[in-house]
C-alpha cells in the first residue's frame, strides 16, 4: 500500500490535491447556499431591544446581598447568614421575573 504523504500523483503530492479539491468543495458549497449570517442577523433587526432598568438593579441587589452574606459567613454570624441567603433568593427570583416579565410583555408588540 502506497503511502499518502509521499506518494505524488503527477507534480503535486496527493495530500495537496486532496486540500485543494476540499477547499474547492467548500467554494461550491458556499456559492450555493450562501453565508448564514446576514439571514440571521435580518432576523433580528425587525425587534428593539427592551431595556428594564429594574433588571440591573435586581441584580446588584443580589450581588450585593450575597457580599454580605459571604462576609457574614466569614465572621461568623450563621443567624445573619442563613437571612441574606434567603434574602439573596428572593431578590434573584424577582431578578428573573422581572426579565421574563418584559420579554412577555413587549414580546408581540415589537
Amino acid at each position: 500500500m502506497r503511502d499518502p504523504r509521499t506518494h505524488t500523483c503527477g507534480d503535486v503530492s496527493c495530500p495537496d490535491l486532496l486540500r485543494i479539491y476540499s477547499t474547492y468543495i467548500l467554494v461550491q458549497f458556499e456559492r450555493r447556499i450562501g453565508s448564514a449570517e446576514p439571514k440571521l442577523e435580518d432576523l433580528f433587526e425587525s425587534k428593539k431591544p427592551v431595556k428594564n432598568p429594574l433588571v440591573p438593579l435586581g441584580a446588584l441587589v443580589t450581588a450585593g446581598v450575597l457580599t454580605a452574606g459571604l462576609i457574614s459567613f466569614r465572621q461568623g454570624n450563621s443567624r445573619w447568614v442563613q437571612k441574606l441567603m434567603r434574602a439573596r433568593v428572593v431578590a434573584q427570583g424577582a431578578t428573573v421575573a422581572l426579565m421574563f416579565g418584559t420579554a412577555y410583555y413587549y414580546g408581540d408588540k415589537l
